[in-house]
């Protein structure tokens, strides 16, 4: 049997190649693979060489049965024939090189490395253009070159002596080729089985990146073969008159990985001198991130350590197959596990044919490893058939894991029926509690009842004005308290000290409207390039100014939220917010004196409430308000390419969207980071985690803004008004064109370092216009009716191009160029895309769907599209006052921001693939 410490090591090694292969997908370090790899190479590279002596003690050595490529034999032709000279022919003998050229070669490793982590940070930065399982080879390119080298080897010699040696070398050489060969093509199919499900983030056509990236990915697996081999010459290379004296010293290995961390961080440094963004990454990547990659530092340590013992006693190609064995089999219990329920059934022939080279890859191997140099007294032959049956449990177990993913799932009916009909109920039950009471007196008391407190002054006058417009809400006010409840937990002097300090300073880029004795007028402070905002607020309360109270109120002039509150501090403000506020007497009205308790501009200093961080990567800001326990909170998302059915499903039926609420939290989504603009790239984003009174058109969830409704519905920036006359009628929806309609701008976020490619809005037009069938496309199941049976429903993977498979009529382009890009990034998208001239506006209503996208905010357009005959489709996580009374699927039809379901949603509204 195996002694302790193997079983140390490989038990070592086991848990930490789980771990990185589980884990590698929500790491933060993988984010951040040039500082990472710096700060871990440096760790486990000063730890290898301060613990040199404790590590050479605690492992012990055996002879390594497999060929030992000689380091002269990798050393370029005229270094080789200067060892080879009869001067050197002793050093030759003992495969011993010289100091000057084991430093020489020592540099060039670590160079290796330290180009290997360059290559892996460029393919990070391109997993959309990726192709999958390419790292696999290495085992296999291993096990070849050492049998190849040792062929040559035998034919240079001849017959000699040796040549007894030589041939079992050989034999043994060529039994790893077929384990190595069999686990490799189980790897392949793997992942062809189960699927790498892909999302819309953009791989461009016109970019290099096409090509460049895979030919990354195959000269990085080269280069790791040659690096391996290299540290195995260095680190484990013979010494003495017999092969089996080892020389072994981790010194060697730590120096190899310190000298690269160094060359890598040279390279950093001309890169922080070059990009401002690489500089706040690698200087201000906060606590979770320092105490994730000191976990991985010390597992990544503990783990080279186990591998070095293995590499010594059962040589390289068993560590390299272990290995293999690990991930491959780790990577299909993730894809078994995952919740499939928004991706088609596994291929059960592909799934069948992987286990099967599995299982032969993996018993032969353990056949190997049994017959090795490890000898009878630790692993005889006869106990293979035992190792065989566990291998054979493992299988059979992994098989039942995926078997519900084999089946596929037959539906008795499209779930937009259910959705839509669920829907309806949903609406009317929303209408029915909204307007319960219809005096007066009933109103109060259902306030009361609702909220906790009484309706505040006026309340008698907003009532009898909403009867007169009969107005179909006059209870509910849900989406006010919600916003205003975290306010009643401070003092109305600190709310009043607040919005004076926020309207301060113009950086903070917040604007103020005075109220005095019933009018309102313009603060002193104002920008004037957003004059028309706060003309548009004025122009909205003119009816009612002499129903409010004097005040200041503080607006934010961005399109993007500002007040962002850590988790446990607001439900903190919340929870002080709360509680029974009930007083029985009527006549409460307004403070007397009102206008002397607010401040003058002089009575504050100048202050900055916010932090500037504009075209930058937002999502950590607003996720902090998700609890600690969230998956935002947990996971980094940083693989864009990577379709998150985890993030998907909680709000999900299939591909189809059925919580339009919950489908806008950051909170179970950290794949969002990569999908929107403003989490991506905001344009003007100046958050503050500070409890601040601002007011803004709309928010995303996360955010503590008070909304207010956006001017730009009130003084005819967009405008529903069909008119047949002038050539823009709003015909029957069943005379529109059967199209799915969108125009619009770049202007969700400013692209700079490709940023582009995870914004909504490029990606709705690329997936419309530049759809291409490969490896490489994106997962878009289609839901179509069973092919034998009648009445149900089933997810399929179209071979060809969805659009034209489908027959879908969708009319998608971005107007006259790419707006907010920096860099290179407007010319990348000027290659990309095809343009679009400018639209009338009234042209919409041409069209039976009309497809709304967020921008820099929520889209101004919406409100235009419900009143049109058209049918709105609405994609975005930006919500406006008026979300809490608009319900999904009754009056527009919700789009996941992933996209993955746009067209399956549109063949049933289209009547195709029906």
């Amino acid at each position: 049997m195996l002694g302790w410490g193997s079983l140390l090591s490989h038990g070592t090694l086991l848990f930490a190649a789980s771990f990185a292969s589980l884990s590698y997908e929500a790491s933060s370090i993988t984010g951040r693979p040039n500082q990472s790899s710096i700060i871990i190479l440096f760790i486990s590279g000063l730890c290898l060489v301060c613990l040199r002596n404790v590590i050479t003690r605690l492992i012990s050595f055996k002879v390594v049965q497999e060929p030992v490529l000689p380091l002269q034999d990798i050393l370029p032709f005229s270094v080789q024939k200067d060892l080879k000279s009869p001067s050197s022919e002793s050093w030759s003998s003992t495969r011993y090189l010289p100091p000057r050229l084991r430093r020489l070669l020592l540099f060039s490793v670590a160079t290796a490395v330290s180009l290997r982590v360059g290559f892996l940070h460029l393919i990070l930065d391109n997993m959309q253009c990726t192709i999958s399982r390419v790292e696999g080879f290495v085992p296999l390119l291993l096990t070849v070159s050492k049998y190849w080298y040792m062929l040559r080897r035998r034919e240079a010699k001849g017959h000699g002596s040796d040549s007894i040696s030589q041939s079992t070398a050989i034999h043994g050489g060529a039994n790893y080729v077929w384990p190595a060969a069999f686990l490799t093509i189980a790897n392949t199919f793997q992942s062809w089985a189960m699927g790498d499900a892909r999302s819309t983030y953009i791989c461009p056509l016109s970019s290099n990146a096409r090509m460049t990236i895979p030919l990354l990915q195959i000269l990085g697996s080269f280069l790791d073969c040659c690096i391996l081999v290299s540290i195995e010459g260095l680190v484990l290379t013979p010494a003495g008159d017999t092969s089996s004296n080892m020389v072994f010293n981790p010194a060697f290995l730590g120096s190899i990985f310190m000298l690269s961390s160094l060359i890598s961080s040279i390279g950093g440094i001309i890169a922080i001198i070059t990009n401002t963004v690489y500089w706040i990454e690698l200087f201000d990547p906060g606590w979770s991130y320092a105490s994730t990659v000191a976990w991985y530092s010390t597992i990544f340590t503990i783990a080279i350590i186990a591998a070095l013992h293995i590499w010594a006693r059962q040589g390289l190609l068993h560590l390299a197959l272990y290995l293999l064995c690990i991930c491959t089999y780790s990577n299909g219990l993730t894809l078994s596990w995952m919740d499939r329920d928004v991706l088609p059934p596994i291929a059960q022939i592909l799934v069948a044919v992987y286990l099967a080279f599995f299982l032969l890859g993996t018993i032969s191997y353990v056949r190997i490893y049994a017959n090795s140099g490890a000898g009878p007294s630790q692993c005889p032959a006869s106990r293979v058939p035992s190792y065989a049956y566990t291998v054979s449990v493992l299988l059979i177990l992994f098989l039942g894991w995926s078997r519900t993913s084999q089946t596929a799932k037959v539906l008795d009916g499209h779930p937009i029926e259910l959705l839509v009909k669920n829907a309806s109920l949903q609406s009317s039950a929303w209408l029915a509690q909204a307007s319960k009471s219809h005096t007066l007196v009933a109103g109060v008391e259902e306030y009361r009842r609702r909220y906790q407190r009484n309706p505040p002054p006026g309340f008698d006058a907003w009532y009898k004005y909403a009867i007169s417009k009969e107005s179909v809400v006059m209870d509910d006010y849900d989406t006010i308290i919600e916003d205003l409840k975290p306010f009643w937990s401070i003092s109305p002097a600190q709310i009043r000290h607040l919005s004076r300090q926020v309207v301060s300073h113009p950086f903070n880029e917040v604007s103020e409207l005075v109220l005095r004795n019933g009018s309102a007028a313009l603060g002193p402070n104002f920008l004037p390039t957003h004059r028309w905002m706060l003309d548009g607020v004025l122009d909205l309360i003119k009816d009612f100014t002499q129903h409010l109270p004097d005040m200041d109120l503080a607006f934010n002039l961005n399109d993007e939220p500002r007040v962002a509150i850590p988790y446990h501090r607001l439900q903190e403000l919340r929870d002080a917010g709360s509680g029974n506020h009930v007083s029985r007497s009527m006549s409460h009205g307004w403070s007397k004196d009102r206008a002397k308790t607010w401040l003058r501009p002089e009575d504050v200093e100048p202050t900055i409430l916010f932090e500037d961080h504009s075209r930058t990567n937002s999502f950590a800001i607003g996720s902090i308000a998700c609890p600690p326990s969230s998956y935002a909170q947990r996971a980094y998302a940083w693989d864009a390419s990577a379709f998150c059915t985890s993030c998907a499903t909680p709000h999900s039926h299939g591909v189809f969207l059925s919580n339009w609420t919950l489908s806008a939290s950051p909170c179970h989504q950290p794949d969002l980071r990569n999908l929107h603009g403003f989490y991506l790239s905001p344009a003007a984003f100046k958050p503050s985690h500070e409890l601040l009174p601002i007011f803004s058109q709309s928010k995303v969830e996360g955010y503590s803004d008070i909304l207010y409704p956006s001017p730009w519905n009130y003084i005819d920036k967009v405008k529903y008004d069909a008119n047949s006359s002038e050539g823009h009628p709003d015909p029957p929806f069943a005379e529109k064109e059967n199209t799915l309609f969108w125009r619009g701008a770049t202007s969700e976020g400013v692209s700079r370092r490709g940023s582009w490619k995870g914004m909504s809005r490029q990606r709705a037009v690329h997936l419309t216009n530049n759809l291409t069938i490969d490896s490489r496309s994106p997962t878009l199941p289609i839901l179509l009716p069973h092919s034998s049976l009648p009445g149900k429903y089933a997810y399929q993977y179209l071979s060809s191009d969805p659009i034209s498979a489908l027959n879908l009529s969708l009319n998608i382009s971005i107007v006259n160029g790419i707006a907010r890009a920096w860099d290179n990034d407007g010319a990348a998208q000027d290659a990309e895309f095809g343009f679009a001239p400018p639209s009338d506006f009234q042209d919409h209503w041409r069209y039976r769907f009309l497809l709304d996208v967020d921008g820099a905010g929520y889209s101004g357009r919406f409100l235009a599209f419900l009143q049109s005959k058209s049918l709105p489709f609405r994609s975005g996580i930006f919500r406006a006052w008026w979300d809490g009374r608009l319900t999904a699927w009754k009056h527009f039809v919700p789009v996941d921001v992933r996209l993955h379901g746009l067209f399956s949603t549109l063949a049933y509204f289209q009547g195709t693939g029906a």
